[in-house]
């Protein structure tokens, strides 16, 4: 063989690898997608049609709250940020910092209402079963993030 004829199936080789991963790689996603903690409360806990309806709306609930809450803390850690601006002593950088404090506490109280009254919905059988789940992991999961590169 020829340079040209190894050089084409070289190249033959690496687009059909490369198309390979790519849709290996979309596959692999929409395998994987994470399943929703609604979905997965009801179905572990084997949630009845009224319970589902009650469930639904204790989220919206909840969402609304976590929203406002966290609106709120977007304003005060603005208020914060503005704070850089004030070179004076007088500043209330701490007064701020502890507002913010406050706000995630809040956020926090809510989240665990949340679960109580998650709980609340449940028959004997189905709050032992969510007990033993592992909620934070359910519901707070962690988003990766890209690095920052290093200087």
């Amino acid at each position: 063989m020829n340079k040209i004829k190894i050089l084409k199936w070289i190249i033959a080789g690496l687009v059909f690898s490369n198309i390979l991963l790519i849709s290996g790689g979309f596959l692999l996603n929409s395998k994987h997608r994470k399943t929703k903690p609604r979905q997965l409360i009801i179905e572990k806990l084997k949630f009845n049609e009224t319970q589902i309806t009650h469930y639904d709306k204790l989220i919206k609930d909840h969402q609304k709250s976590i929203r406002k809450l966290n609106n709120q803390l977007h304003r005060t850690k603005d208020k914060l940020i503005s704070q850089l601006k004030v070179d004076s002593l007088l500043s209330n950088e701490e007064l701020v910092i502890s507002e913010i404090a406050l706000l995630h506490k809040k956020i926090e109280k809510t989240h665990i209402n949340h679960f109580r009254e998650i709980k609340k919905l449940c028959d004997p059988n189905q709050s032992s079963k969510l007990e033993n789940m592992d909620l934070n992991k359910i519901f707070f999961k962690r988003k990766t993030r890209a690095k920052h590169p290093k200087k």
